[in-house]
């Protein structure tokens, strides 16, 4: 999935399931992104562009 199919996944999922009053959008609410590990889920917390790779790459909360 290219980054920019993604922005507009999760665009979409975050209309469809925010918190509106009287139909106007507010981010009010957290409504956190989270990504499924080995040790459960976690937290992306950012993102950052890594040149070498020539990708996005998230940041996750650390782990406890």
């Amino acid at each position: 999935m290219d980054a920019y199919d993604l922005y507009w996944k999760l665009k979409t999922l975050w209309m469809e399931n925010c918190n509106r009053i009287s139909g106007v959008t507010t981010k009010t609410a957290h409504m956190a992104i989270m990504i499924p590990t080995e040790n459960g889920y976690r937290e992306v917390l950012g993102a950052k562009y890594n040149k070498e790779i020539n990708a996005i790459e998230l940041i996750l909360e650390e782990q406890e």
